[in-house]
């Protein structure tokens, strides 16, 4: 009896280890090695000659780190601020008991059922000009449309005009709305 009960305290230790393991070697290891290359003079290989944090500064003080910073706070606060409005308003519309609510939440769930990755390629296939929706156009005989999602007028910073960038902000928005559906009402 009292070794039954060793096994049964012992078993799910022993199962588990391995992925404990795995998980400290390939994981926490590699960050800690990151970390460690990030303080050296190392470039493309590994070079052991400690410069503490002169590789920080120097990416802080380049542009294009600028505008990454900068295209993150503004990712960022829009990508929070577009799926709090968008699950709030369906929230809203589902509260409200509107006709076609039944079609809405298909619209609006289906998506959702799918994995990242299809909805992706979904994204891609609507937004690409030269793939499909260009071909649908001419199909339809709209043959003089020309959809352009590449004006960019700034150098890479989202309030350049780029339409990709903000079609991505709306393909990613649209997913994590729905949690702020669910915390504004009870039947999302």
């Amino acid at each position: 009896m009292g070794s039954a009960t060793g096994c049964n305290r012992r078993c799910p230790k022993l199962v588990l280890s391995p992925t404990v393991v795995i998980t400290l070697i390939f994981v926490y290891g590699f960050i800690l090695w990151t970390a460690y290359l990030s303080f050296t003079r190392s470039k493309g290989y590994p070079v052991h000659e400690w410069v503490g944090w002169m590789q920080y500064d120097r990416v802080w003080h380049h542009p294009r780190w600028q505008v990454a910073i900068h295209n993150l706070a503004v990712f960022g606060v829009l990508y929070v601020v577009l799926c709090m409005a968008i699950g709030l308003l369906l929230a809203i519309l589902l509260d409200q008991r509107i006709r076609q609510e039944g079609t809405l939440r298909a619209v609006y769930l289906y998506p959702l059922a799918l994995s990242f990755i299809v909805t992706g390629t979904a994204w891609k296939w609507m937004l690409n000009p030269g793939w499909a929706s260009r071909r649908w156009c001419s199909g339809w005989g709209f043959r003089e449309l020309h959809v352009r999602l590449d004006r960019k007028r700034g150098h890479g910073d989202l309030h350049g005009g780029d339409r990709r960038r903000v079609a991505g902000r709306r393909a990613s928005s649209w997913p994590c709305s729905w949690p702020a559906c669910a915390a504004s009402t009870r039947r999302c």
